[in-house]
């Protein structure tokens, strides 16, 4: 006879390329306190996606040089996750307020980033990114390490940044929010 201990754990159903995840307030790893990340692709091979509400407090200018007399020097730059740290990558962020629907092109090229801030345009770097191998984030996922969130207006909002994650968390539910009070460290309360 089985018991509920013995059961393995389901398995994923879905991919969630589009949507985002938000770090459960468990989840320790300086790169991922509390950090919302717009996942860009998921699937067999792994998952891809950059931390949204982790600013650097620099810009473009400071990291490229070339940049420095351009509509570029002044772009914000985040850490978009531990992987290839020594890359940057421009990206164009925006709320589509017809469709309700977020719209990330990363991967831009400096030039395309100039032209689209020349727009109007929001346009972020990202200091690497975040990358699961395969299946390391459906495991991370059925382990409640993260919480899947469709994107709302507020992610494409530079002002709502501080409070992003706790924004997020707490229009999930009313546990989730509850959640948003936990302290950084609890083991040192």
């Amino acid at each position: 006879m089985m018991d509920s201990t013995d059961d393995p754990l389901p398995q994923l159903t879905s991919y969630y390329p589009g949507q985002l995840l938000l770090a459960s307030p468990a989840l320790r790893d300086s790169n991922f306190m509390r950090s919302v990340i717009f996942i860009t692709e998921h699937n067999t091979d792994g998952a891809h996606g950059f931390v949204l509400n982790m600013p650097m407090q620099m810009t473009a200018g400071h990291l490229l040089p070339e940049t420095e007399d351009s509509d570029l020097a002044n772009v914000p730059v985040f850490h978009g996750g531990p992987v290839a740290t020594d890359k940057l990558t421009f990206a164009r962020l925006q709320w589509n307020q017809d469709t309700m629907k977020f719209v990330f092109q990363s991967h831009l090229s400096t030039q395309e980033a100039l032209e689209s801030r020349q727009l109007g345009d929001d346009i972020r770097a990202f200091v690497g990114y975040s990358g699961w191998t395969e299946g390391q984030l459906d495991d991370e996922l059925l382990a409640t390490t993260w919480y899947i969130h469709k994107p709302e207006s507020a992610i494409a909002d530079q002002h709502a940044i501080p409070s992003l994650w706790t924004t997020l968390m707490s229009a999930k539910s009313p546990f989730h929010e509850l959640m948003t009070h936990m302290p950084h460290r609890p083991e040192l309360n």
